[in-house]
């Protein structure tokens, strides 16, 4: 576990895949549209968007990859393909009886490699060039969508999209190369108050705002423009030797990054927030769920979880003199009922369990995650924090200093006066660069 001030080395090279399955087995399927059976779009009717679909066998709950395919069945636009793959260690078995039962030929399955040499996750977390694995086949996905295709955006089987996002791409200019999603996440404003910096404020973003840039952004929030992503061959899994240090999983913040210095024009849709990171206070509230983000368990994704509520009374039982819920209203644009139309309403409100000491929760989230991931909305409390922390840690050494020299004489002939304290370094400036890792836990526990 290293801190966000210490940069980390790199862990992980490109992996070519004939290192681990044989040439024999890198057989793509052909797009179903190239078939000798014939293409399955009429002339007015080939796809211009395709979504390509990272999933595997956790994904066959109902809020998984169904959730998301209904996103797109649900799309105002409909001129759309979505292009499926598997990587892991443990087969989909309900991959191809979910396919079949959408009864869409929009809908195929590109690859699916199963072995234990493409597994996920090591005893300490995520296996050595699994990521890279991973986006190595996503790159080949990608220049398997069809040929009319406009736009390709790569997303996870458990992730939506609000039913009005395809259609905002028909106002985009013909110069714009990125459409940047601002989107519902476990990580908005991740420095802010544990479950406040979920609710409804005045004056603060509806959801995660996307800068397109590591630790701002996410893999299924950018959508790019196909034709020229393909011609100038840019590739996920070419990010390694522009990583400053990141491991293979950050490649996503990484290519957009990467997108912008090649003079790649974005159009950044503020103010709307059309995807869905899962999981997310909002989804979870529309589950009918409480969010757990008060860090009891060693085991706790960073950012929250969404439990039932059975759970969080048995929780709140358990810990009381540790956790403490809020009920919050959520933030969102006012049109959160674009992913499920049976909600009842555009707010909605949930139950959150937070630390009962709040102020050290926050605190150890402005540690862990650092000034570059803090948003723009929170980062004069950050610098606040910062600077509050290096005066206690210089009148601790004032102090220390007091006690010495009136223990030891100080002041008196002979004796060595104590160094004076440093005086407290200034806050860094917005927008400030830091060599960035994440740690895989949080640094406070019960």
């Amino acid at each position: 576990m290293i801190s966000w001030e210490r940069a980390v080395v790199l862990i992980c090279l490109t992996l070519a895949f004939t290192a681990s399955v044989s040439s024999a087995e890198l057989v793509f399927p052909q797009h179903p549209a190239e078939s000798s059976e014939g293409s399955h779009f009429s002339d007015n009717s080939l796809p211009q968007v395709c979504v390509v679909i990272r999933t595997y066998w956790a994904h066959a709950k109902p809020s998984g990859l169904r959730a998301l395919i209904h996103s797109l069945q649900r799309q105002s636009f409909q001129r759309w393909e979505a292009v499926l793959l598997v990587l892991d260690g443990k087969p989909f078995d309900d991959l191809a009886h979910t396919v079949q039962d959408f009864e869409d030929d929009r809908i195929w399955t590109f690859a699916e490699w199963i072995g234990l040499q493409f597994a996920p996750h090591a005893e300490e977390g995520w296996a050595h060039g699994y990521h890279h694995q991973l986006y190595n086949l996503t790159d080949e996905a990608i220049r398997a969508c069809p040929a009319s295709t406009q736009w390709v955006v790569v997303t996870n089987g458990d992730n939506e999209y609000a039913s009005t996002l395809f259609q905002t791409l028909l106002n985009t200019a013909p110069d714009e190369d990125l459409v940047a999603l601002d989107f519902y996440s476990r990580y908005q404003r991740p420095t802010g108050a544990p479950c406040l910096r979920f609710a409804l404020q005045e004056g603060y973003p509806p959801c995660k705002v996307n800068k397109m840039q590591w630790c701002h952004t996410d893999l299924g929030a950018n959508i790019l423009r196909w034709p020229r992503l393909v011609a100038e061959d840019h590739r996920f899994g070419g990010m390694s030797d522009k990583s400053g240090g990141l491991t293979a999983e950050h490649f996503d913040g990484l290519m957009m990054m990467n997108l912008m210095s090649s003079g790649w024009k974005a159009r950044h849709v503020e103010g709307r927030c059309l995807f869905e990171h899962s999981p997310s206070p909002q989804r979870c509230a529309r589950q009918g769920g409480a969010w757990d983000e008060s860090q009891i368990s060693p085991e706790s994704p960073i950012g929250g979880e969404c439990i039932s509520q059975g759970q969080a009374d048995a929780l709140l039982a358990s810990f009381s003199d540790h956790v403490e819920e809020l009920n919050i209203t959520l933030s969102t644009d006012g049109a959160i009922n674009a992913f499920d139309k049976g909600l009842p309403g555009n707010q909605t409100t949930i139950r959150c369990l937070r630390r009962a000491d709040a102020e050290a929760q926050q605190a150890g989230y402005m540690r862990f995650f650092g000034p570059y991931c803090t948003a723009e909305v929170d980062m004069e409390e950050f610098e606040a924090h910062l600077l509050a922390q290096n005066m206690d840690e210089v009148n601790d050494q004032r102090a220390a200093w007091a006690e010495q020299s009136l223990s030891s004489g100080a002041g008196s002939r002979g004796r060595a006066r104590p160094s004076r304290p440093k005086e407290p370094p200034k806050p860094p400036p917005k927008g400030v660069k830091i060599d960035p890792s994440l740690r895989r836990r949080l640094p406070f526990r019960i």
